[in-house]
This record gives C-alpha cells, structure tokens and sequence, in this order.
C-alpha cells in the first residue's frame, strides 16, 4: 500500500514463546492482510514490529503485531511489550516438550502484567506438527481447558498450515468482542491508541541505545 489508511480500530498483538519455536516464520508469513514495514529491527535486539490493516465488516482494523525474541537473556525486555496488548500469540515446538513446558511461565507474565478485570485472547499454537510430536496431547488440553481464553491450533509452518486462517480467527475473536458488545478494556488499553504505540516504541529505543554498550 503506498498510503497509510484511516482506521476504525488499533489492536496491539504480541508473538512470545521459547526461541527457535517458528515465532519470526509465522510473523513473516502472514500475506493476507495490507502490510507497512514499520522498521526491520534486528533480531538480536528482541523484538521486531510490523503494521497490518484489515477490512472486516467495513471497519478498517490496524493491527501492531509484535515479534519477540526467546531467549531467556531479552525476558524482562520482552515482558515490557506484553502491556496492554488486546491479545497474544504463544507459540511452542511439538516436537520440543521444554518449550511447552515454558507456557505456563508466559501465560504468568500475562496475567501479571493484566490490568483489566478480564482476560485477553490468546491463540496457542503448537507447530511442527510434520514432526514427531512429543508433547502428549493431554498435557495440551489439560492446559487449553484450564486456561480462559485459549485459542488452539497445531500447524507446521514448513508447509505454511493454515497461517492466514488462525490469525484471521483470532482477529475476529477479538474485534466481534469488542464491537460487537461495545466493550472497551481499561480506556483506550484494549483498543490501544496512536500515543501508546509512540510510547512503546520510544521505550524500545531507549533499550536498543543501552544494549548497543554490550554490542
């Protein structure tokens, strides 16, 4: 798109879960929707942004999906990013138990850092379902029946499962709940505003600028 569309709605999306779980595959493979590059960070960093836009119901919907890294050394980074989004992507390796195991510690952070009286959306997604899967299937639904709100869906990225489609669902789960019931989440924190995305990514830089000393 060469010009940046007005919109009815501002959601903040985040992508967590272990490293090398396919996070950046699902983040990069999401073709459905109109997309602006905001800024290519680097991996290294954390953390990488990018803005969708969608027409659903002849409301134009912004979506800020933000990617984030795994690795244990960049969690107190990354925890600052899970604020006031309006919903979260985790993701784990089916053919890893660990990084399923590392779930429930992303599920706290979330709810720790919630400061609505309810809870938000999140899609958890097993891939490398092409695999063999070592995370038995009842650890899953145990969690999934446990935990409000939980979306589920096992893909394999390699073969591009479905990526569109569970994304798209998890959109429409949140945009039908709050339009639908006229329901705002703590102020504009659920429909989340332009200055808050400022402000997110000026804290972002801020961290980027401390972490070059150790570069």
């Amino acid at each position: 798109m060469n010009k940046k569309p007005n919109y009815d709605f501002m959601y903040k999306i985040v992508i967590a879960g272990d490293a090398n779980v396919g996070k950046t595959t699902f983040f990069k493979n999401i073709e459905s929707y109109d997309r602006i590059p905001f800024e290519e960070y680097e991996a290294t960093l954390g953390i990488d942004f990018n803005v969708f836009y969608k027409n659903i119901n002849d409301k134009i919907l912004k979506i800020n999906l933000w990617d984030t890294a795994g690795q244990e050394r960049y969690r107190s980074l990354i925890k600052t990013y899970l604020r006031n989004a309006v919903g979260y992507i985790l993701i784990f390796d089916l053919n890893r138990e660990e990084t399923f195991d590392s779930i429930p510690k992303w599920l706290e952070h979330i709810k720790n850092i919630n400061t609505c009286n309810h809870n938000h959306p999140i899609l958890l997604i097993g891939n490398k379902s092409d695999l063999k899967i070592n995370v038995k299937k009842n650890r899953i639904e145990n969690l999934v029946l446990n935990t409000d709100q939980i979306i589920y869906a096992e893909i394999s990225l390699k073969n591009r499962d479905n990526i569109d489609i569970i994304f798209q669902l998890l959109i429409e789960h949140i945009h039908f709940k709050i339009y639908m019931n006229n329901k705002k989440c703590c102020g504009l924190k659920y429909v989340i505003s332009e200055e808050e995305s400022i402000k997110l990514n000026n804290e972002y830089q801020k961290n980027k600028n401390k972490n070059n000393c150790c570069n």
